[in-house]
């Protein structure tokens, strides 16, 4: 017998918590741990209950959703889905904010509509909720308050030109940390793969750039990687350096599963700038990323993949250490390290 997921649900309108709670129906694995019907019950019974998963609403008298997301993973670090009627507006704003306070989804609350669809609600929810019973989310607070180590020694003969990271669950909050910390004048071109919820990664772009001071462009076909610039894809395509150097949006192929793809972009560095590139692949489920990383490094390329006590989610990092991908598994901070120490001070033209 499966061991039970609890989830515990914040949320003020009675009639949506019974809808919620409805939707783990038939789910021997799954089971309500309460109901909160603001953030101070939610946090006090979140202390006594301990549940494994906290499904949350943002607009909550008291204590709303932002303060109770920042408390459960400076406190006590668990999964945390948001939904919210917010979100059914089309705000994907607050759903980045959501993301990067914490929150591992950021949806629409589901409606009560006709049986088929309420079906489709319940396995798509439960699906959910049975890939984040195995996430391992790390607090807040001995993320930064932790002290940075001593650089690691890698030898090399040359230093990067590009810089290249690749991210899946968990990521958002973890690039916006290095962006931070790399400062938006740090004389690369970063290029970024990241898996992300459809239609989000424009607004992903701009909360980074109006957040850390970064130049960030999507997609920019054609175009030679310019230092200080964040590259991103297109919405639903791949990003790659194709055999010019240049940049290029690729479209998906049918069997494409995750678009889009680390790999695929780090494949296309291998191919081409392999010496000339440091990769790194940060928190994420998964596989991605792990085989490009290692033929990033065969070429003769830089290559880091975060460390399994920093990740929420240990699973794409896992992979490309298990296939000796990695030069170095490191936390945040110290690929910050030890990329201002490898880059050192360079001139670089305005973006």
């Amino acid at each position: 017998m499966r061991p039970v997921t609890r989830v515990y649900f914040a949320e003020d309108s009675p009639t949506v918590a019974r809808v919620l709670q409805s939707l783990l129906e038939g789910a021997p694995d799954l089971a309500s741990a309460g109901i909160g019907a603001d953030g101070l019950q939610a946090r006090a019974d979140l202390e006594r209950l301990r549940p494994d998963i906290l499904v949350t609403d943002l607009n909550m008298p008291g204590m709303d959703g932002f303060q109770l997301i920042q408390w459960v993973m400076e406190n006590q670090p668990i999964p945390i889905v948001v939904l919210s009627d917010a979100l059914d507006a089309g705000d994907r704003e607050m759903a980045m904010k959501c993301l990067g306070l914490g929150a591992m989804e950021a949806r629409a609350k589901p409606r009560a509509g006709s049986p088929a669809e309420l079906s489709e609600s319940r396995e798509a929810f439960q699906g959910l909720l049975r890939a984040l019973k195995h996430v391992k989310p790390i607090s807040r607070r001995s993320v930064s308050d932790a002290r940075t180590p001593a650089p690691l020694i890698l030898p090399r003969s040359s230093s990067p030109d590009l810089l290249a990271i690749g991210a899946s669950t968990g990521g958002p909050p973890v690039i916006l940390s290095i962006l931070k910390a790399l400062g938006k004048g740090f004389p690369l071109p970063i290029l970024l793969s990241i898996h992300m919820e459809k239609g989000f990664m424009r607004d992903f772009g701009n909360s980074l750039s109006r957040t850390t001071g970064w130049a960030v462009k999507s997609g920019a076909e054609g175009e030679i990687p310019r230092p200080g610039v964040l590259y991103l894809p297109e919405e639903g395509q791949h990003l790659i350096l194709d055999s010019s150097a240049h940049l290029a949006s690729v479209m998906p192929l049918a069997e494409d599963h995750l678009v889009p793809s680390v790999d695929r972009l780090f494949h296309s560095l291998a191919g081409n700038a392999g010496r000339q590139t440091c990769a790194l692949l940060l928190t994420g489920m998964g596989r991605d990323g792990a085989q490009g990383l290692k033929a990033i490094r065969n070429a003769g390329g830089l290559t880091f993949a975060q460390d399994e006590d920093s990740c929420v989610v240990y699973g794409m990092p896992k992979a490309a250490a298990d296939l000796g991908a990695a030069q170095a598994m490191m936390n945040p901070l110290e690929m910050v390290a030890a990329l201002k120490r490898i880059v050192g001070p360079r001139e670089r033209s305005a973006p």
